[in-house]
Formats: C-alpha cells, structure tokens, sequence
C-alpha cells in the first residue's frame, strides 16, 4: 500500500512542477528583447548592426521580430515561430530564460537567417545563438 501511494505521489509531483516549469517559461517569455549577442558555430559576431534587432512576445499568441510579424507558441522548450511570410518560420530552442535574459539557439542557413556572415557559405547550416535582454517600458 505504502508503496503505491509513493508512486502516486511521485507522478503527482512530477506532473505539477513540470506544468509549473512550463508556465514560468510562458511567463518570462511574455514582453519585449532586445538583441545584445550573436554567436555563429560558437563565435561572437562583433557587428553593431545585427543586434539592432529585437524580439516582442507581446502575449500568448503573437510575436514581431524586427520587421517579421506572426504568432508563436512553446513547445517544450522549443518556441516555434510562425511568420506570416512562410519564409520565417523558425524554431528557437531555449537555452536559458529567466525574467532578464532570453538565450535561444537555431540552425539556419544565412539565407533563412538574413544575414550575411563573410565567413559562412550562404547555403551552410549554421548554429546561431542570439542573447536578448528583458526591455522595461
């Protein structure tokens, strides 16, 4: 008996902190960033010019990136993108949130990520990770 309510309780607990968990990711999500880094296959990209860019998840649905437009969800730990131009769905998986800080990683070609990396063949796949701080209006 004892047992099973040992297991019961482990599945409860489980099931409440993992939904718990996800809801903290929706929570800090929510709001405005700003790009402050770039990382192409682990290296720093030291160009002004590609963090003007910003990232607004101004609810549960919703998103703009710099000049893209469509709606989002989570995934797990993956916040799936879906622009409006077909040509901008991305996948961005979470590598660290907290209320300041967003760090996400994708792999894109320079094509699909718009940007021209002079070290990169355009059609190379390539591991981007981009660093966003929390914006206060």
């Amino acid at each position: 008996m004892n047992s099973r309510l040992f297991f019961l309780i482990v599945i409860f607990s489980s099931i409440f902190f993992s939904c718990s968990n996800s809801e903290d990711k929706l929570t800090n999500i929510i709001g405005s960033w700003k790009l402050t880094d770039v990382k192409v296959n682990n290296k720093t990209q030291n160009n002004s010019l590609i963090t003007a860019h910003f990232l607004n998840f101004p609810n549960e649905k919703d998103y703009k990136r710099t000049y893209v437009t469509g709606t989002w969800k989570l995934n797990n730990n993956i916040i799936e993108l879906d622009a409006v131009s077909d040509s901008y769905d991305w996948n961005l998986e979470i590598i660290e949130i907290t209320s300041k800080i967003l760090k996400v990683k994708m792999r894109l070609t320079e094509i699909e990520y718009g940007w021209d990396f002079n070290e990169f063949s355009k059609n190379e796949v390539l591991s981007i990770t981009e660093t966003y701080e929390k914006v206060k209006l």
